[in-house]
């Protein structure tokens, strides 16, 4: 028997669904859907996220959304993810939003005080083998550790990839079916985020260049 003040609560997150669709959805779309998850019954809704528009495209109309949502006929919630200060001060603003959620990795992967080069890869993306001389003159870097994500790969070629020409990470992690790719909120392969203090500071949409080397160089000597 379970007790009245024991109990589960359901979330469902459509937010995590969209912001990985590279097309962007039009806004009336979305009210649609979500208005239609609304009647279902859920506790909470996870609807929509205050994050730059440039990182995530697919959310720069959160706020748009929450006049056209009816709300006020349903028994849910909503939930809106937030990245930083900035965003947790726009979605406090929102007398809709009862829950804000704030992605925390209880990983030690990003948890030092390093900086981390989050570089998603496939050993059949012709663009991730041009960028891979790059990541090799990262490699030795002072505080920078290189994470690979390997994306819908198979780990054999995978192998034979790293083993031609050499690996650069310092951990490989793998995205079989490219849902963790989706939850960075990456459109591809070769995507790299640069993190510090468990943030984004840069993204990186396509292969690397000597730019990047110098730019990401940079980063790191500012914080010293």
């Amino acid at each position: 028997m379970i007790e009245n003040n024991n109990y589960i609560k359901i979330t469902e997150c459509p937010r995590d669904a969209m912001q990985g669709i590279k097309k962007f959805i039009p806004t009336e779309q979305k009210v649609n859907y979500l208005n239609s998850l609304l009647k279902v019954g859920f506790d909470i809704i996870d609807f929509g996220s205050f994050v730059s528009p440039k990182a995530v495209p697919q959310m720069k109309d959160t706020s748009r959304l929450l006049n056209q949502l009816e709300i006020n006929n349903s028994n849910s919630s909503l939930l809106s993810v937030v990245l930083n200060k900035r965003g947790a001060c726009d979605a406090v603003k929102f007398d809709e939003i009862e829950y804000i959620g704030y992605p925390f990795s209880i990983s030690e992967i990003f948890q030092k005080k390093n900086f981390y080069l989050l570089n998603i890869w496939a050993s059949w993306c012709a663009p991730c083998r041009d960028e891979h001389p790059i990541l090799l003159k990262l490699k030795d870097q002072v505080n920078l550790e290189i994470i690979g994500l390997n994306y819908k790969d198979n780990i054999i070629n995978a192998k034979k990839f790293l083993k031609e020409l050499n690996s650069p990470y310092r951990l490989i992690l793998s995205d079989e079916n490219g849902m963790i790719s989706i939850e960075w909120g990456a459109y591809g392969v070769p995507e790299t985020f640069l993190i510090h203090n468990k943030r984004i500071i840069k993204r990186y949409v396509g292969p690397l260049n000597m730019n990047s080397i110098i730019e990401i160089k940079k980063f790191i000597e500012w914080s010293i």
